[in-house]
């Protein structure tokens, strides 16, 4: 005769869901902010990408911004003051898919093929970036705060 299988005994019984979560569920912000720092050192930065460092460019991104509504600034003036943000330096020849290091002579190639639609382009993703970095870290400053000001939570 064949009788049918029967489950083993040993067969695991569903568990009730964890709570585990909630313990973390109080600080999400902290916790992201936390995560987010250490992934951010425990990888290098690419030159095009914005961190923290990035930020001390502003005045020079205003500069940028400045000479580009001025319609008898030149090329040359333009392209220094590029060369003033690594960060946006680097995305002009990535665009171009260049892998130098920008300097005036590799980037006056870069700029010409790019035109002025790619320049404003570049220019406008590397503004939201480090809208974005700015805000993330005034986000960690006031999620730091609040812990030391009310440390039990």
């Amino acid at each position: 005769m064949n009788s049918p299988k029967k489950p083993p005994q040993s067969r695991v019984v569903d568990k009730p869901a964890s709570n585990a979560w909630q313990g973390n569920a109080a600080r999400p912000k902290a916790a992201a902010v936390a995560k987010a720092r250490a992934a951010a050192r425990a990888k290098k930065a690419e030159p095009w990408e914005v961190t923290p460092e990035s930020l001390a460019c502003l005045d020079a991104v205003r500069s940028l911004l400045t000479a580009l509504n001025n319609a008898y600034v030149s090329t040359n003036q333009i392209q220094k003051l590029i060369l003033d943000i690594p960060v946006l330096a680097a995305r002009c020849m990535r665009r171009v898919g260049s892998k130098q290091v920008p300097t005036a002579e590799t980037l006056a190639p870069a700029l010409t093929s790019m035109g002025n639609m790619g320049l404003e382009n570049e220019l406008l993703g590397l503004l939201e970036d480090m809208t974005t970095c700015r805000a993330d870290l005034l986000e960690a400053e006031a999620a730091a705060a609040a812990e030391e000001a009310d440390p039990a939570g």
